[in-house]
Order: C-alpha cells, then sequence, then structure tokens
C-alpha cells in the first residue's frame, strides 16, 4: 500500500497528480470523482500522530476558507464540469476532522461529511461526534442524477451510520477508504437498502449494486510514490 509523497512539497505533487488523473477520468465520461480517504496528506499524516492544538503539526489540516489545495479542487470541478468528492484533514474552529468534502460542477462547496468512527489509536486524531452530531452528520447531497452519501472507512461498519442517511433519501454511498481492504459490510448496507455504493481504497474500488459486486477497478499507480482511485459513474452505468 503506497503513502503520498513525504516531502516539504508533497502536497502540491498530490494535488497536481491527482488534477492529471481527474481529468483522464472526465475524458472518459465521469461525472463524479471520489478519492481514497486523505489522499492529500496520507492517512492519519503518514506515521505521525495528528497534532494535539499546541502542535504546530495541526497546520497540516487544511482551512476550508484558505487551502489552496481545495481551490485547486473548486476550480476543477467548474471547468470539467464534474463533481469531485475529496477526502481530506481539515481544521474548523480549532478541531481537526478525517472528512470528504463535495464540489459540483459550479465549483461550489455544497457538503462534507466527517468520519463518525475514528477506532483506536486514530480516535485521538480527529475530533469525536456526540449521537447528535453524528445523526446530522449524515446527510444526502443532490448531485443531479443521484442523490449522494458518504461513509469513510471504518464508518461502513455501523449500520446505524447508512440508517440516517436513507432517511434522507440516500441512493448512491460512497465510501472512501484506507485501512483493511474489506467492502463486505458496505455490499450488506447495498442489499438490504438496495441502493448503489461504491468501495474506495488504495488497493482498488468496487461497484455495488443491491449487494452484487457489479465491477471493480484495479488501483491506478504512478511510480510507487502516490495513488489516486478515480471512480468514474456514466449516467449509464448507474441507471442500469
Amino acid at each position: 500500500m503506497n503513502r503520498p509523497i513525504q516531502r516539504a512539497d508533497y502536497k502540491d505533487q498530490n494535488i497536481k497528480e491527482a488534477s492529471r488523473l481527474i481529468r483522464e477520468a472526465t475524458k472518459e465520461g465521469a461525472q463524479i470523482i471520489c478519492t481514497y480517504e486523505q489522499f492529500l496528506d496520507g492517512y492519519g499524516f503518514g506515521e505521525n500522530k495528528i497534532p494535539s492544538l499546541q502542535d504546530p503539526n495541526i497546520e497540516r489540516c487544511e482551512n476550508i476558507e484558505t487551502s489552496k489545495y481545495l481551490q485547486a479542487l473548486k476550480d476543477l470541478s467548474a471547468e470539467l464540469r464534474i463533481t469531485i468528492v475529496a477526502g481530506i484533514a481539515i481544521k474548523e474552529e480549532c478541531k481537526t476532522y478525517n472528512s470528504a468534502l463535495i464540489f459540483d460542477p459550479s465549483g461550489n462547496l455544497i457538503g462534507r461529511y466527517r468520519k463518525t468512527h475514528n477506532a483506536g489509536k486514530y480516535a485521538t486524531w480527529f475530533a469525536p461526534l456526540t449521537t447528535e452530531q453524528q445523526k446530522d452528520n449524515c446527510p444526502s447531497f443532490d448531485i443531479g442524477p443521484r442523490k449522494i452519501s458518504i461513509k469513510i472507512c471504518n464508518d461502513l461498519h455501523f449500520r446505524q451510520t447508512t440508517t440516517y442517511m436513507m432517511q434522507n433519501d440516500c441512493e448512491l454511498l460512497l465510501c472512501p477508504a484506507f485501512g483493511k481492504y474489506d467492502p463486505s459490510s458496505l455490499k450488506k448496507d447495498s442489499a438490504e437498502f438496495g441502493i448503489w455504493a461504491v468501495f474506495i481504497h488504495p488497493q482498488g474500488c468496487q461497484f455495488i449494486n443491491n449487494g452484487t459486486i457489479i465491477s471493480e477497478q484495479k488501483a491506478v499507480k504512478d511510480k510507487g510514490s502516490f495513488a489516486l482511485y478515480k471512480v468514474a459513474f456514466k449516467k449509464n452505468v448507474v441507471e442500469t
């Protein structure tokens, strides 16, 4: 499993490579492109613990209002007229969140999802959500052909999260991940609720409909240093 480039300009390099792959996917007819979990920085900031508020490494989290990388994604979604779902560590109100941000074809940030179930040592890296916050954290986003909801990695093992999303009319469930390559719980959700689901991981991704794997894509790797996994939803495929 490859980790993102770890050097002074690693984020610049990663966003550059992501942009290249996003353009490729768009040429192939993609309408929605989703990265894996924390594609910009690497899961959990590589081998380092995500910091306390006093730790200067908190600056590695992106500020939604000022991040040049988020602006680059906004510009790209507007230019290509696509929806981009990006897994990025975000800082908001002096707290850090493992997040997925949704940019619409006009370049607007239309929503965000914060990982709800940070397991083990990872639970110390990001701000916890209360039970009420967890419920409010499960909207569906109207992107045109489908209403999408998002789970991040370990969230896929918690059925209640999907229940909240279905109450908000979810039709397509995206799950960007970085840990174990195991979409079995996502398959169960897809079967129980009768929806499309897609598992996006550094080893590849799976398209699932009503609990059945419709197709699987292998990872797209670049010289062993960084990998972005693109999920291309052509309208006719999703509606099959």
